[in-house]
């Protein structure tokens, strides 16, 4: 459990409550796998939120400096894991429920370590994570229906989110050379 894994679920705001300043989303997906693989179970997240429901913020774009709210309650259904976050009192948070009602922020993500997992064959099915946090992203990893084509080169997409993945993933560790030197070999590789 060394490694913190990023993930975004792709499903937009599920409701805002002005008055409470509260707000409902979806933050992983149970539907498919990620582009690295990995597929979530709907059981994965229950005993981290049980146990440590009042240790996972609800931050802006993964950045532990910069909390807009703590999560108040979780829970699933058929499309994913889902929180209510009741915002901060800060300037923070209320530049954040502003920017939810303006329609700017609609996607999620998490940060988790992985517990418990199998290899179901290309897909790794997370059985067990622990979230450390949730946060609110512009873009989400997962663009759905975007295509990319450069010269030709129908895997750019995929080349450009493998390469996104790792400087997110450097840009969140402690000990960030090795990552970066990941990304750097990566993309002398496809120059």
């Amino acid at each position: 459990m060394n490694n913190i894994y990023y993930a975004d679920g792709v499903l937009q705001t599920n409701s805002i409550d002005t008055d409470k300043k509260e707000v409902t989303f979806y933050f992983a997906r149970f539907d498919s796998p990620d582009k690295r693989g990995r597929k979530m179970d709907s059981k994965a997240f229950n005993r981290s939120f049980k146990n440590n429901i009042n240790q996972i913020y609800h931050l802006n774009n993964h950045n532990q400096e910069q909390p807009i709210g703590r999560i108040i309650a979780f829970g699933t259904d058929e499309k994913g894991a889902w929180v209510t976050s009741k915002l901060s009192d800060s300037t923070a948070g209320q530049d954040a429920l502003i920017r939810y009602n303006e329609g700017i922020y609609k996607y999620h993500s998490f940060g988790f370590y992985i517990v418990n997992s199998v290899s179901e064959g290309d897909t790794e099915l997370v059985t067990e994570a622990r979230v450390i946090e949730v946060s609110t992203v512009l873009q989400p990893a997962h663009n759905g229906a975007t295509t990319i084509s450069l010269n030709g080169d129908n895997n750019i997409l995929e080349r450009l989110e493998s390469i996104e993945a790792l400087l997110s993933a450097a840009k969140h560790q402690e000990s960030q050379d090795h990552t970066m030197d990941q990304a750097i070999d990566y993309i002398k590789k496809y120059k």
